[in-house]
């Protein structure tokens, strides 16, 4: 099985790139924890803004930091490459929506920035009173 990484390997590896995307993004979350926009909250707490920022950059960083020290990841890295850049393009785009919208709301979403709407319905309340 010369080029192909086996099941168990892949699972270890997949296992390390997690516990590296943890070990980048949590600090990244905690350091770039900005303010956000008055009255923007989900439920009793204020939103951030740029979340999606520490997210971004450890399924970036991760998998490189990873291939650094391990043969499987290096070889996982080089073969699917072209996977990772479209997923990575796509997460990129997500991010820019969501950045964009952290500092300008975006038009014609429901915005809970606005005092005058009344606060969303949690997913579960909704589900129980249409029972």
């Amino acid at each position: 099985m010369q080029g192909r990484v086996s099941w168990r390997a892949f699972m270890n590896l997949e296992l390390q790139v997690a516990l590296a995307a943890l070990c980048i993004a949590a600090p990244l979350t905690a350091v770039l924890r900005l303010k956000t926009r008055p009255n923007r909250r989900a439920g009793f707490e204020s939103v951030p803004r740029i979340g999606g920022f520490s997210i971004l950059s450890a399924f970036f960083a991760a998998p490189a930091i990873v291939a650094i020290f391990s043969d499987d990841a290096r070889r996982y890295v080089r073969e699917d490459w072209s996977a990772m850049l479209a997923l990575g393009i796509c997460g990129t785009l997500v991010f820019l929506v969501g950045a964009r919208d952290d500092f300008r709301p975006l038009a014609g979403g429901s915005s809970s920035d606005s005092s005058s709407s009344p606060p969303p319905r949690s997913t579960l309340a909704a589900f129980t009173s249409a029972r």
